[in-house]
């Protein structure tokens, strides 16, 4: 737990120091869960309200889209945070190899947030990060050039380049999967 907590003081620590009872409040509150690949923490259509930090491994966050196709929404990394704040659920987190995350309750973030104004500032912050999030994948789909879309692949997600099937990343790219082989090609000959 303690190597795992330290991973998460030191990513918290970079947007904004917390005393130390606050970081004592946080580390009785989270609990840690190691995944296997393929385990799903999350069901579409169950509510995922809580707080996510990525210690180790790599997971994908999937959703049903608004032409009611299964969807890759982002890949989480060592580090990445997923807030869930869906109101109807949708959200489904799969590990792609082993991990462990960092989790905190819904219940816990409303103590921590709203009874002692603890994550306030943080959580905006994170929820920044994962609006930016969105918005790479958003220009990704916008765009019409296979070769940019896993350019862009390549350069924020590269571990997910190197790890996941070439139809995870078609997935991802909304490109076939002949057309990131090839595409492919050009980063790992």
């Amino acid at each position: 737990m303690e190597k795992y907590f330290n991973l998460f003081k030191t990513r918290m620590h970079s947007m904004a120091a917390l005393k130390h009872e606050d970081w004592n409040s946080i580390q009785i509150k989270l609990e840690v869960l190691t995944l296997k690949a393929g385990q799903v923490l999350t069901q579409l259509g169950s509510k995922a309200h809580y707080f996510i930090f990525v210690c180790e491994g790599l997971f994908r966050e999937m959703e049903i889209n608004n032409l009611n196709i299964l969807s890759i929404n982002r890949y989480l990394l060592p580090g990445s945070v997923f807030i869930g704040i869906n109101p109807a659920g949708t959200a489904k987190i799969e590990a792609i190899n082993d991990g462990v995350i960092l989790l905190l309750s819904e219940q816990d973030v409303y103590k921590l947030d709203y009874e002692q104004r603890i994550f306030r500032k943080h959580f905006r912050l994170f929820l920044i990060q994962y609006v930016k999030d969105l918005r790479l994948r958003g220009d990704i789909l916008a765009c019409k050039d296979g070769t940019i879309k896993y350019q862009f692949l390549y350069q924020f997600y590269e571990e997910v380049c190197k790890t996941c099937t070439l139809t995870e990343q078609g997935l991802y790219l909304n490109l076939n999967k002949d057309t990131v082989c090839r595409l492919r090609a050009n980063y790992f000959p």
